[in-house]
């Protein structure tokens, strides 16, 4: 959700085509998406669902925030499911520990994974303490 209007203006900062992936509980169709099932941590099992991939189109997964990985081997399946092939992931944030990082390397071992704050996700006295990488 939040990632779209960090893929938009990357589209057009770079003029590269870009859709968009979307979470949903239902089971729909429409003419070019493709379906996966999920299951993400704050959504809850659903779809991830996307639009406009084409078969052998080079494809860079750009999304906010790097967690558990389970969005991104989400839409990275979608995205392979459309005949696509995913050269990079990138995420603006990652939680380092996590285990998005390591989840990713393992299931997509040829994918590169790039973030550009990495931060451990724990909380002291109320703020996010940064992970100084």
């Amino acid at each position: 959700m939040a990632g779209g209007p960090l893929v938009q203006a990357i589209g057009n900062k770079t003029g590269l085509p870009f859709t968009l992936a979307n979470w949903h509980a239902a089971n729909i169709e429409a003419p070019g998406m493709i379906m996966v099932s999920a299951s993400i941590g704050f959504s809850g099992k659903g779809n991830i669902l996307v639009y406009g991939i084409k078969p052998g189109q080079e494809v860079v997964l750009v999304d906010d925030l790097l967690s558990t990985g389970g969005t991104a081997v989400a839409i990275i399946e979608a995205i392979e499911k459309a005949g696509a092939i995913v050269r990079c992931v990138f995420f603006a944030g990652e939680k380092v520990n996590k285990g998005g990082r390591e989840y990713l390397n393992k299931r997509f071992p040829n994918i590169e994974v790039i973030s550009l704050v990495r931060f451990i996700a724990e909380l002291e006295n109320g703020v996010t303490v940064d992970a100084d990488l």
